[in-house]
C-alpha cells in the first residue's frame, strides 16, 4: 500500500513534466505588413508531415516532404539531420531543402491572405549555382482543413520548389478561429492530476472533520493518518532506491523492506 502511493505521486509528477503537443511550435506567429497577425501553429500540430509529388517542369519526378515549423519525420529518418524541416526525394536519393531555423515568412504575393512560407539549404544545388527552397504558398480558406492546389519546380529557376494550398489554418487570428475548431481543452494529464487535487482535499477535510468530532482528536493527530504521512518522506527515499534497484539490478537498498 505504502509503495503504491509513492508510486502515483511519482506518476502525478511525470505527467506534470510531460511537454504539450502545441509547445512544439510555438514560433509560427507572423505579422503582415499591414499589421494582421497569423498564428500556423495548428498546421503542426494537426497535420505532423505533409508531402507532394511534382510530376512536370524541369525535374521529372521530385517528391517533396516538409513540416510547418518543425522537423520533418521523413527527412529525420533518411538521416538528414534532427532540424531538418524539408526534404526532396529525387530519384531515390533525399536533399535537404532548409532547418527550421531557415525557416522564414513573408505577405502573398497576391492580394489573398495567408502567408509565404519559405525554407532554403544554403549548399548548392547539384544542377545550378543557386540553394535549394521550399516555397509554400498558404492561402487563408476558412473551415478548410488542408488541401493543397498544386506544386511544381519553378521553369526559370532550377532547384526552387513551389507548392500552393489551402487551409483554415493559415487565416489570421487564434489557431482555431479560421479552420475547424481546435479539439481539446485540458489535456488527460492536467484531468487526472485535478480530479487527483479534489480526492485530497476532500480527504483532507473529511478526515480533519472525523477525527475532530467522532475521535476527539487534536492538535497535528486531527491530520488524517498523520503517522503514515510524517513517515512519507522517508518512504518517497525508499521508493526511490527501490525502484532504481529494479532498474539497474543491484537490489533495493530501502532498509525495512523485504520481498514477499
Amino acid at each position: 500500500m505504502k509503495f503504491a502511493i509513492v508510486g502515483l505521486v511519482l506518476v502525478c509528477l511525470a505527467l506534470l513534466n510531460t511537454p504539450s503537443s502545441a509547445s512544439i511550435s510555438s514560433n509560427c506567429g507572423y505579422t503582415s505588413k499591414n499589421g494582421t497577425k497569423y498564428d500556423f501553429s495548428e498546421l503542426a500540430n494537426n497535420y505532423t508531415e505533409y508531402s507532394f509529388t511534382i510530376t512536370s517542369g524541369v525535374s521529372n519526378l521530385n517528391m517533396l516532404f516538409w513540416s510547418i515549423c518543425q522537423p520533418a519525420p521523413t527527412c529525420v529518418n533518411q538521416k538528414l539531420g534532427d532540424n531538418v524541416a524539408a526534404c526532396q526525394n529525387s530519384k531515390g536519393t533525399y536533399f535537404s531543402l532548409g532547418l527550421v531555423s531557415s525557416m522564414t515568412v513573408k505577405d502573398l504575393a497576391s492580394e489573398n491572405q495567408g502567408g509565404m512560407l519559405s525554407y532554403s539549404n544554403p549548399k548548392q544545388c547539384q544542377s545550378s549555382t543557386l540553394p535549394r527552397v521550399l516555397e509554400l504558398d498558404m492561402q487563408c480558406t476558412p473551415g478548410a482543413g488542408y488541401v493543397i492546389k498544386g506544386g511544381a519546380e519553378n521553369p526559370t529557376t532550377k532547384c526552387l520548389y513551389q507548392v500552393s494550398f489551402s487551409s483554415g489554418y493559415a487565416c489570421p487570428g487564434t489557431p482555431h478561429e479560421g479552420g475547424t475548431p481546435k479539439k481539446g481543452g485540458l489535456g488527460g494529464g492536467w484531468i487526472f492530476v485535478i480530479i487527483l487535487v479534489v480526492s485530497i482535499s476532500v480527504y483532507i477535510l473529511v478526515g480533519l472533520a472525523v477525527n475532530f468530532k467522532v475521535r476527539g482528536l487534536r492538535g497535528k493527530e486531527m491530520f488524517p493518518n498523520y503517522t503514515f504521512w510524517s513517515d512519507f518522506p522517508g518512504l518517497m527515499k525508499d521508493g526511490v532506491l527501490f525502484i532504481k534497484g529494479k532498474v539497474t539490478g543491484s537490489g533495493s537498498s530501502a532498509g525495512g523492506y523485504q520481498q514477499v
